[in-house]
């Protein structure tokens, strides 16, 4: 298993010397809408890092929806086009597809015309992401964060109904909990999961021996049993470099034993 962190350019190479196999970077701040100068500052201090920007979250910005009256599916492939190529060429290999605000469905909005943007949305997105090498991950997010999309095995019925190689899916170990869906739902879909988020799962801390219970550990071990074996993000707010390696460590000793 390989275990990354979620931060922004400028804590990578801090963290990179805490031992994480790579960083996962908000693609909306970045080179979802950086000029062509900031592009090639950021590629810049890429190339000096020790890790690689494998992963990236926050996939469009608000203004670009993709379900109800206002969907523009042409402005999130033009948008997409430009952000896919850059996150490749930094060692991009999995986009979150979390995006709440985007696939916000507006009160009075039929559901099912919602589910079918949002199908032909991961598709078109899929097309782009096949041409730089990129597969994106569906993120369910609990339903106090959006209303389209909120487990796991909802995720797991888009994969299957968009039915492109591209398009996979993502589980998170705060919105599983949130949505109060058994950590055995992820491990059902381990046939179409292609990226993993963990924190605390109540709190969304960094995960430690003192802050997680015993969920993390029975989240792992429904991973591991179903044999998903790819990235694991710690995904959450923290401050301190000696917490995160901390919990870099708790997640290995944690992942060996169970």
């Amino acid at each position: 298993m390989r275990f990354g962190i979620c931060v922004p350019p400028g804590e990578s190479a801090a963290v990179a010397r805490l031992g994480f196999d790579y960083v996962e970077w908000p693609m909306r701040s970045t080179v979802g809408s950086m000029s062509d100068d900031e592009y090639r500052e950021l590629l810049e201090l890429a190339r000096g890092l020790s890790v690689r920007p494998e992963a990236w979250n926050v996939m469009l910005p608000p203004e670009i929806a993709v379900v109800g009256p206002e969907a523009d599916q042409d402005a999130m492939e033009r948008y997409l086009e430009t952000a896919y190529s850059r996150a490749s060429e930094l060692g991009g290999e999995v986009v979150v597809f979390g995006s709440g605000g985007s696939r916000r469905v507006p009160e009075g909005w039929a559901m099912d015309t919602a589910w079918e943007q949002f199908d032909e949305a991961c598709a078109r997105a899929g097309d782009v992401a096949s041409r730089h090498g990129i597969t994106i991950a569906l993120e369910p997010l609990n339903s106090g964060e959006t209303n389209l999309l909120n487990t796991v095995a909802e995720g797991r019925e888009v994969v299957r109904r968009v039915s492109h190689p591209n398009v996979r899916l993502l589980s998170d170990i705060y919105h599983v909990a949130k949505e109060d869906e058994p950590f055995e739902a992820t491990g059902a879909a381990a046939d179409v999961l292609a990226h993993v988020h963990v924190s605390t799962h109540d709190t969304r801390q960094l995960p430690l021996p003192e802050t997680s219970g015993t969920a993390v550990r029975d989240y792992l071990a429904a991973l591991k049993r179903s044999g998903y074996d790819r990235r694991i993000s710690i995904e959450c707010r923290w401050s301190s470099l000696d917490d995160a390696r901390r919990a870099l460590e708790y997640l290995h000793r944690t992942w060996d034993e169970v």
